[in-house]
Parts: structure tokens; sequence; C-alpha cells
């Protein structure tokens, strides 16, 4: 074996192999395996970090290597988690014609900033609410509707600032969510409400949970840099809006995924086609963080990119497909998707990612 590599094609010119995974990158499970064999043994641990496609994550798993790989990017984040739920349906290492067959092991994602997540729960909790009330805009003050107590307003509608101190055996979930539903059906038919929690204490993937016209929106915190926490100025990583901008994110101090875009959609479904249509489409991304050719965008000119996964089980998102910015039509103000009726399932969870990263996620029952 010399140090020129010619025997291995890539996907550049094997254009139709059934590996791919639609990334741009992407690199052969056999260019890695040659690289990871020769170089560590098994049980041995593998750090990538320009994850991309997934493939340094799924070929280590296959020759029984640990591994940890990292990307900024949103569409290399879900293409990753895709490619190690469904391995086992992958070709095996050994025998191209046959499948790998088998589970991954346990395996985290995380979406991590800079920011010392322990610093802010530590803050004692009058503190603790000042903080997520100037990270969130919210008026601080006692508020009682049907007897339960809660913190504030933000924008008009009632915030709970879920006490994790406190509870400290209890998550936000659904039978959470019934216990505050059945103070607040009669007395406030429609609206909203915020729940500010630790984002590893909320059992839900989506940003909200709708019960009897009824939402109940989740303000996780934060996995994001905190100015309080930090001395110098940043700026986020931008998410691309086209597939040839992917390996073209700028440079930038850390992420915040805490400022959750604002969303207004539908989906229209019938026996061959389902149609989801983005009417309203808004980044809440201060000014301030924003670069000076920024400050004068709106709209749908700060959306990157759409990730649905069209046979939503409740548990996982398992990306079916994307659309970056440039792959979608404005008609008339609305964003529409058509999809194959055949291809999805009873349930669909949608991904809407701004430029700056931060992510609004729904589902729909079809």
């Amino acid at each position: 074996m010399t140090d020129v590599w010619s025997d291995i094609a890539s996907f550049q010119t094997v254009v139709n192999s059934p590996e791919i995974v639609d990334y741009p990158t992407q690199k052969p499970e056999a260019l890695l395996k040659r690289i990871i064999r020769c170089s560590t043994d098994p049980g041995d641990l593998v750090l990538d970090f320009f994850g991309g496609s997934g493939t340094t994550a799924a070929t280590a798993e296959k020759l029984g290597r640990k591994w940890v790989v990292c990307d900024i990017g949103k569409l290399s984040y879900f293409t990753i988690q895709r490619r190690i739920l469904q391995i086992g349906a992958s070709k095996s290492l050994e025998n191209p014609k046959k499948k790998y067959g088998r589970e991954p092991k346990d395996f985290m994602i995380c979406r991590l900033g800079t920011y010392d997540l322990k610093s802010a729960l530590e803050l004692e909790w009058k503190k603790y609410q000042i903080f997520v009330a100037e990270l969130f805009g919210i008026s601080l003050f006692d508020l009682q509707i049907g007897g339960y107590a809660f913190e504030g307003e933000k924008d008009g509608c009632p915030v709970k600032i879920f006490h994790f101190n406190r509870w400290t055996d209890s998550n936000i979930d659904q039978a959470y969510l019934e216990d505050m539903h059945a103070r607040l059906a009669k007395r406030m038919p429609g609206g909203r409400v915020y729940i500010v929690v630790p984002s590893t204490r909320v059992d839900f993937l989506t940003d909200y949970e709708e019960i009897d016209n009824i939402r109940y929106y989740f303000l996780k915190i934060p996995y994001q840099i905190i100015r309080e926490l930090h001395q110098k100025p940043f700026q986020k990583f931008r998410q691309p809006q086209s597939r040839n901008a992917i390996n073209s994110l700028d440079e930038a101090v850390g992420f915040s995924f805490v400022r959750t875009p604002s969303v207004d959609s539908s989906v229209t479904v019938s026996d061959t086609e389902v149609i989801l249509e983005i009417t309203r489409f808004s980044s809440n991304e201060r000014a301030v963080e924003r670069a000076p050719e920024e400050k004068s965008l709106s709209g749908f000119d700060l959306l990157s990119a759409v990730y649905l996964d069209c046979d939503y089980n409740g548990q996982d998102f398992v990306l079916t497909h994307h659309f970056f910015l440039e792959d979608l039509q404005n008609t008339d103000g609305v964003m529409r998707i058509s999809l194959d009726r055949a291809v999805c399932g009873k349930r669909m969870m949608a991904v809407y990612t701004d430029i700056y990263g931060n992510d609004f996620s729904e589902s729909f029952l079809l």
C-alpha cells in the first residue's frame, strides 16, 4: 500500500452507490475502514471533529470501536443521527452483499455551547428567575389561574418556571401537562402557556404540545452562550441556505438554540399527497446578535432549512426529507412542500431552522 490510494472510488465517481445518504461530501465506508483498522484496535476511541455524513461513526460502530463525532451543520447532525439509528439495514463491511444486521450500541446526541449549564442551575432561585426572565423576555410577577401558580407573563401569556431543585424526581411529561391543563381548560379556552425548563428535564422532542386548543410551549435552558456568564461578545454559526454552502459555515465563538423561531404552518392530507404550508416564518434572534447585513432581513430570508421525519414514532426524529431555502418556492408569501402520501406514516415531525441555528419543531397527525 502506498500513500496514494486510487483503489477506492469516491461518490463523485460512483453516483449510484446504495451507501449514499444524500450528503454532499460523503466518504465511502471502505476508505474509513482502512484508516480505522490500520490505526486503532477494537475498543479504541475514534474522534472525528468534522462528522459530515457520519461515515466515521458508522464505520467505527461496525468495527467495534467507540466513537465521538462533531459537526456544526444541522443537516450533518440529523444525517448522522438517522444513519446510526438505521445502521442495521446498511451493508456489512465484510460482505457488501449482506446487511450489517445489528442494532447500534447505546449512544447520546448533544447540542452544545461553550456556556456552563451547571453554573446557571446552581444560582439561587430568585436569581435564576431573573436570569431566565431576561433571557426570554418574561415579566416576573405572581399570577394565579384556577389556583395554579405562575411566575409571570410573556407576550401576555402565563409563564411557569419549573423549579428543578425542588422537584428533583419530576420531569415535564404528559402527566405534568394534563395536571396543569385540568386547572386551565375552563379558564383559558385557547391561547398558550410557556414553561421554562432545563432541556434535560423535558420529555418532549417538539417545542410545544397542544391540548384542547391550548399550546404548552417549552422554553428550554439552554445549551447556549449567555452574555452574563461570558465577558466577550460572540457571533453564532450561520446555517446554510443551500447544499453548496454546507461547508462554508462562518467562523464564530459559539452556538445558541434558545431563541426559538415563530412559525405558522398547516398540513393538508389527501389520498395521494401530503402538503405542508408555511405561511409565516420569523427569527427571534436579537438585532444586537446580527451581522450588519442581516439587520434588514426578515421572514423567510432568515430561514435556513426544513427537516422532516415523515413517519415520526413520537420518540426519535429520523430524518427522511430536507429542504434548504433554495429548494422551496415562495408562492404569494406561502412556502409549500409536497410529499407522496405513500412515503408518510400516521404522524410527521417538522424542524424549521433559521440561519443562526435556532430550531422550532412540531408534529402533525396525518
